[in-house]
């Protein structure tokens, strides 16, 4: 599987979200902030949830 990566959001909702549907907060080594998926269908969760949120 391929893991899948957004740029990060401070918006709780979106945390939250991301964290319901598998993700994590990980740091690239150029320092940059990231939401990290194990897979697309993860992230496809996560985008689900986004869209009952608001």
């Amino acid at each position: 599987m391929k893991r899948v990566e957004i740029p990060f959001s401070s918006n709780s909702g979106e945390q939250q979200a991301m964290a319901a549907s598998g993700g994590c907060i990980s740091f690239k080594p150029n320092g940059k902030v990231v939401f990290q998926f194990p897979s697309q269908e993860h992230y496809e969760s996560y985008k689900s949830l986004i869209k009952g949120d608001k």
